[in-house]
């Protein structure tokens, strides 16, 4: 199996569990975990939705993006610039509040 196809579903598999499972309470194990999503109910819960979409959305980017083009380097690229988008987005997402 190519290696962009299994970054993209070590993003995309994590990301349909949080959506689906979403964590009722804030915790330090499992969920979208900064300080500020855990600085209160609103932001924890706004956090893990938000992320665990964006979790499945770049997941299959990122599978795309390995299929069409076979580099190793390209792989690691769309994956170290997808987790650092999906931290970003949420954390400009949850500060509007």
């Amino acid at each position: 199996m190519n290696e962009g196809v299994l970054f993209g579903v070590l993003i995309f598999i994590p990301g349909i569990i949080l959506f689906l499972f979403p964590p009722k309470e804030i915790n330090y194990i499992y969920g979208y975990r900064t300080p500020r999503s855990m600085r209160n109910k609103e932001n924890w819960e706004k956090a893990n939705k938000y992320s665990s979409r964006l979790m499945i959305i770049f997941g299959l980017i990122i599978v795309v993006i390995s299929l069409v083009f076979k580099s190793t380097i390209l792989n690691l690229i769309s994956l170290g610039v997808s987790i650092i988008l999906i931290f970003i987005l949420v954390e400009m997402k949850i500060s509007k509040n």
